[in-house]
């Protein structure tokens, strides 16, 4: 008998820890789908970090040198406070890919764990719109990084969810999505 428990209480956690690698997409796509928002008028993203606490979600903006903005992000997502479950830096950028430079909204997020910290690095290119609008245009998602043990559909899935989530933004990334890239 105790040996199913176990087993039992064994299922229970990794269903747990999925679900909870589920909410982890929906937050960085919500924030991922802000960040592009803010780019879709033709400026610059300003860099931001996201939250999320059991009873709240919250966005810090970061204004100054781009660079040193980025690095004092990078420290904050390695020592977040005591009360963050989840946690997101997007900023702006360049990224190559096979030769082709684009602009591109990098997004490193943690999940924080009381065993440690899971850690995912995206980035989504994007074409500015300039000279006007409606040259915007959104191509879809890469994972740089992610930790091994993630289901890649399900939490892609989730990721779209919270896309769709932040209305504004789910607007443009829908008028604007571009599946070449």
């Amino acid at each position: 008998m105790i040996p199913y428990i176990l087993l039992f209480f064994r299922c229970l956690c990794k269903i747990a820890r999925e679900f909870r690698m589920l909410d982890f997409a929906r937050f960085i796509g919500f924030f991922l789908c802000h960040a592009m928002w803010s780019v879709s008028d033709g400026e610059m993203l300003i860099p931001f970090r996201g939250d999320q606490t059991p009873t709240d979600r919250n966005l810090t903006r970061y204004t100054g040198d781009n660079q040193e903005m980025v690095t004092q992000l990078e420290r904050e997502l390695q020592s977040p406070t005591a009360d963050v479950v989840f946690r997101v830096m997007c900023y702006d950028g360049f990224f190559t890919n096979q030769g082709v430079r684009r602009d591109s909204i990098y997004a490193r997020a943690c999940h924080y764990l009381s065993g440690g910290t899971s850690e995912v690095f995206m980035i989504v290119p994007y074409l500015p719109a300039h000279p006007t609008p409606t040259d915007f245009k959104v191509f879809r998602p890469k994972y740089i990084s992610m930790p091994t043990t993630t289901d890649i559909g399900p939490f892609t899935e989730a990721l779209w969810e919270g896309i769709f989530a932040h209305q504004q933004g789910a607007t443009v990334w829908n008028t604007h999505m571009d599946q070449s890239e």
